[in-house]
Formats: C-alpha cells, structure tokens, sequence
C-alpha cells in the first residue's frame, strides 16, 4: 500500500497530496472543511457528495443506532475489485439484503 500511496502523491494526474496527508495523520470526516470534504469525495470517486453523506446517515444512524454518523476516520481507497471479488461482493450484499424475505436468489 506504500508504494501505490507514494504514487499518488507523485502523480500529476491524480493530485490528492492534500487528501493523503490528511488519511496520514488520521482526520475524521465531520471535522474537515467543506473544501476538504469534496477533495475527498472527489479522491474516492464519489459524484455526489450530498448523496454520499446521505447513505452514511442512513446506514450508519438508523441501521446501527450511531450517533454521529459522519465522524468517520478517512479512509485510503480501496484497490479495484477483480471480477470474482466484485461478483462475491454482489452475492454477499444480495444474501443479506434477501435474507429475511422469502426471495429466492
């Protein structure tokens, strides 16, 4: 993981030094700027920031009951999937998604 995160901080074409440093020394989400947070959406690719926090309220608040959903540590992003891990990925979210319901899968 250091030698894709020196990468990135070298590399012109995805200039997230900022956001990096800020994974390093270990920022939360709720406390950054509304700045930082879009550079931080922007770094793990997501087009809607709104909708971005939205889902984490709505998981992290109402599924499991915390208080403060978005205090979250930064997080680096995730390696891109293989096919077999997104497909097992899939099968699991749908596994648990059906789980309680009497769909077959």
């Amino acid at each position: 993981i250091e030698s894709r995160i020196r990468k990135l901080e070298n590399s012109p074409k995805h200039a997230f030094s900022d956001v990096l440093e800020l994974i390093k020394q270990g920022a939360y989400y709720d406390e950054l700027t509304e700045e930082q947070k879009d550079r931080y959406c922007s770094y793990m690719n997501v087009k809607d920031r709104r909708a971005f926090e939205e889902v984490q309220i709505l998981v992290l608040e109402e599924m499991y009951g915390e208080e403060n959903p978005l205090h979250f540590q930064l997080t680096y992003k995730e390696k891109p999937l293989t096919k077999e891990e997104f497909e097992e990925r899939v099968k699991w979210v749908e596994e648990q998604f059906y789980k309680d319901d009497d769909i077959e899968l």
